[in-house]
């Protein structure tokens, strides 16, 4: 009799601990989401790639709305989708940033040759295309390189 009351117990207590975790506030997601937003307004994403940093924003305010209302579970995934989108824009924004840099040095050299990749990079970020932002930023950065080093 001992013995199932002990099994008993052991088993709401498993089920307790279970379900507690559960429900359990996601502090550190938010607080991730919102490190992930100051690095990426620090290296003015808000103004590089527009849509990205909406998406990173919008998402954040509605983990915050959740997590306010008690939805943890929502609040999680809202607040790791607002990390996501904070740090592409974060990333656009440094290969845009970088690559303008060095051709903005080289222009005093040259004529402008091969600023166009870095064109393209920028309106592929006004139009939240990050992959294809950071790809051309990164081949315009390359391109700028080998003239330097020439």
């Amino acid at each position: 009799m001992y013995y199932f009351y002990l099994q008993k117990n052991r088993v709401m207590f498993i089920l307790t601990l279970l379900i507690a975790g559960c429900t359990v506030a996601p502090m550190q997601e938010m607080s991730d989401a919102r490190q992930a937003m100051q690095a990426a307004r620090y290296v003015k994403a808000n103004s590089i790639t527009p849509p990205t940093w909406a998406k990173a924003k919008q998402q954040l305010t509605q983990a915050e709305q959740n997590l306010e209302a008690g939805e943890f579970k929502q609040a999680r995934q809202a607040a790791i989708l607002a990390k996501k989108q904070a740090l592409n824009a974060y990333h656009v924004a440094i290969a845009i940033q970088r690559a303008k840099k060095l051709w903005q040095k080289l222009s005093l050299i040259t004529n402008n040759m091969g600023q166009t990749l870095l064109e393209k990079a920028q309106f592929a970020a006004l139009e939240g295309k990050v992959d294809k932002a950071i790809s051309l930023a990164e081949e315009a950065y390359r391109q700028a390189k080998e003239l330097n080093e020439k």
